[in-house]
């Protein structure tokens, strides 16, 4: 709901910063005075549009702030605030409008810039605010349906869940069973492809990196001369010749131990010669191995080449590399098997989707049962509601058809009203004047408040052309929704007022620039605007006659 309201400069609104509890909050005040400017500050914190000529004259800019809380569900408030990554304000999420006076308006929500198109979703949830955009949306089916389905309760709901259960496994089998009743020629072309690509793949049977070892070894193979030369030429330096280095370390070695006798400081040098000397002997033995290694087989050459080539003109089609290969082949087994033609395989999804579609049939007549059934009650609720805001003679229908199935059900939900005795049903929204739709949006709203989440109402003008006793009518049905949500009320008449629990006067003051203010008022204040409100004076049997309405109506 919204609890704190707080708006500069916008219309004759200087500044007003307003608290409205849970309940029936009234706004009031004379004519002019700019009551409507309260529900234009409330319309920008829900995403309305933005229009530069609300701005106050001569100001730069109109603000907009206000708190929202959820006491019934704190976590949803708080997740929407941590998807604009904003933040809670003390269990309260801060929204805020600014329109310049020219320029590009901006918003912000938990204290984070976002689009307005963000505040008309927190509203979708939180704020109706009743006008020509809540008529528009009630056109739409997909609302009705909506409204609908959660007056129905449990029984509505668990009747379309098992609906939506059952349409899921319709549409899977009857995809699957067009699936392999698709043209023969063409399944067959399609796995006459799979199986050769399958094929291709195998007789050719590559290793992930083969590609990487052969070009190794083709390069070696390609240049053995080089390495035979180059090998050969070092070991015999190594120890293949009198002179070669092993045979000249021995020498050295030998002279060295004799010197040593002589002088023991030289050992350490004689063992480093020998230990030179194994290092050498070992490469040399180790480039001798080699040379043994390096005998080519006839022909491997072009047996690597073709290797190569083959496994290029694989990849070219099924590659870049050998691991794609070998995951398109994989797939393609497994889509063979779906393409699986048998007599069985197709005879086993022509069940599966006769089963399916029967169930879906038999929970389809089972959720319109129980919808027809809401239909029923809820039309004959707003049809007494309306006979109780003088509209006697109305009618509402809410009619269930069958159509196609669709993942909501298979029916056409559709609102109708006969506004009076002889008149056709027509579209809710296109069957009452301007101040009969009012009314009835306010029976609708009050049929349906125990079965929606708590929100926030908004009704402007709701008392049009109405007084006496169906205006007592009204505040009663607008103190009952507001048992279940929180209900703002721009209004006229003293007898709706009287209903409320919250009760905010918007005063106009003349000067040298018009500014208005709003107040909260209580007790004999309140009292006096009542009868203000009742004949415009403060006598004392106007006073009177105030305070025995608003004792009546609590």
């Amino acid at each position: 709901m919204i609890d704190q309201l707080a708006c500069t400069n916008i219309g004759v609104i200087e500044r007003a910063e307003l608290s409205f509890g849970p309940g029936l909050s009234v706004i009031t005040g004379e004519t002019g005075a700019g009551k409507t400017m309260l529900l234009t500050a409330i319309g920008l914190i829900a995403g309305d549009r933005a229009d530069a000529s609300r701005v106050r004259a001569g100001a730069e800019r109109a603000t907009v702030d206000a708190t929202i809380c959820d006491p019934d569900d704190p976590a949803a408030l708080a997740a929407l605030a941590e998807r604009v990554d904003g933040e809670l304000d003390d269990g309260a999420l801060l929204v805020s409008r600014s329109v310049p006076a020219s320029g590009r308006a901006r918003a912000s929500l938990g204290g984070r810039p976002v689009p307005a198109g963000v505040l008309a979703e927190l509203a979708e949830r939180y704020v109706t605010i009743h006008g020509q955009a809540e008529q528009l949306k009630l056109r739409r089916a997909s609302h009705q349906r909506a409204i609908l389905d959660a007056y129905g309760g449990e029984k509505v709901a668990a009747a379309r869940a098992r609906y939506v259960a059952a349409f899921d496994a319709a549409r899977e089998a009857a995809e699957l069973l067009a699936k392999l009743n698709e043209s023969s020629t063409e399944r067959a072309q399609r796995a006459a492809a799979l199986r050769a690509g399958i094929a291709a793949i195998e007789e050719v049977d590559p290793k992930a990196g083969e590609d990487d070892e052969l070009k190794a070894r083709a390069e070696r193979l390609t240049n053995i001369d080089e390495l035979r030369r180059g090998v050969e030429t070092a070991y015999a330096h190594l120890g293949a010749r009198e002179d070669a280095a092993t045979a000249q370390l021995a020498e050295a070695e030998r002279a060295l131990a004799s010197a040593s006798h002589v002088d023991e400081s030289l050992v350490p040098l004689v063992d480093q010669l020998d230990e030179s000397a194994t290092v050498i002997a070992d490469v040399a033995s180790q480039l001798s191995g080699y040379l043994g290694d390096l005998d080519v087989a006839p022909g491997e050459l072009d047996q690597i080449h073709a290797r190569r080539a083959a496994i290029t003109q694989l990849l070219r089609i099924y590659g870049p590399e050998i691991t794609d290969a070998l995951a398109w082949r994989d797939d393609a087994a497994r889509e063979l098997t779906e393409l699986d033609d048998s007599p069985e395989a197709l005879a086993a999804a022509r069940a599966a989707a006769e089963q399916t579609a029967a169930a879906l049939t038999k929970a389809a007549t089972a959720l319109r049962q129980a919808r027809r059934a809401a239909a029923q009650e809820l039309g004959a609720a707003i049809t007494a509601e309306l006979a109780d805001l003088a509209m006697p003679n109305a009618r509402v229908r809410i009619r269930v058809e069958e159509i196609e199935p669709a993942r909501h059900g298979a029916d056409e939900i559709a609102f109708e009203l006969a506004a009076h005795t002889g008149a056709d049903f027509l579209p809710i929204t296109q069957g009452a004047s301007g101040g009969e739709l009012s009314r009835l949006m306010l029976a609708l709203e009050v049929c349906i408040a125990a079965s929606q989440p708590a929100r926030t109402f908004v009704f402007d003008e709701i008392d049009a052309g109405i007084g006496g006793e169906t205006a007592t009518r009204v505040g009663k049905r607008l103190a009952r929704l507001a048992a279940h949500h929180q209900v703002i009320v721009v209004t006229h008449v003293a007898q709706v007022a009287a209903f409320a629990s919250g009760h905010i006067v918007i005063e106009k003051h003349d000067g040298a620039t018009v500014r208005t203010t709003a107040r909260a008022v209580e007790g004999d204040q309140r009292v006096a605007e009542v009868a203000r409100m009742l004949g415009g004076t403060d006598t004392d049997v106007a006073l009177t006659h105030a305070a025995e309405l608003i004792a009546a109506a609590s």
